[in-house]
């Protein structure tokens, strides 16, 4: 691996052997063992937004449930990614785990990779304001 960036490492409230890193130009990848060994964390989510994963939330009230901010595009949300083309040209979006992040599944039509962030804020709404993440939860609920 030449140059990448990492957002952060994520631990799963519910399994403290399981991480996971957000990374730009390799996605995410998944801890099982406390980081001993890591696997790319992406089966499910649609090609072009493999590239970049922003960051993750986990659901402090449903165990396996998780959402992640994805991007085909390079270093999303870094401000220099803004400058050459408008944010329409870029593909992304929220992609949703209900398996602790082995597999992930995305709901509507495909947004840009601008809305990923907004979409993100709205899943992990407090919970004195269910309504807002309501379109982020599974389709179980």
């Amino acid at each position: 691996m030449d140059v990448t960036t990492a957002y952060g490492v994520h631990f799963d409230p519910f399994n403290r052997q399981r991480l996971f890193i957000t990374y730009t130009d390799i996605g995410l990848f998944r801890s099982e063992d406390g980081g001993e060994s890591w696997v790319s964390a992406t089966v499910g989510v649609p090609r072009p937004w493999v590239n970049t994963t922003c960051w993750v939330e986990f659901d402090p009230a449903v165990e396996g449930r998780m959402w992640a901010a994805m991007s085909g595009t390079h270093d999303l949300p870094r401000p220099k990614m803004w400058r050459q083309r408008g944010v329409a040209t870029y593909n992304g979006g929220m992609s949703v785990s209900d398996d602790g992040g082995r597999t992930w599944w995305w709901r509507g039509a495909a947004k840009t990779a601008a809305l990923a962030t907004l979409e993100m804020a709205r899943c992990i709404a407090p919970p004195m304001a269910p309504n807002i993440g309501r379109d982020c939860r599974s389709p179980k609920d």
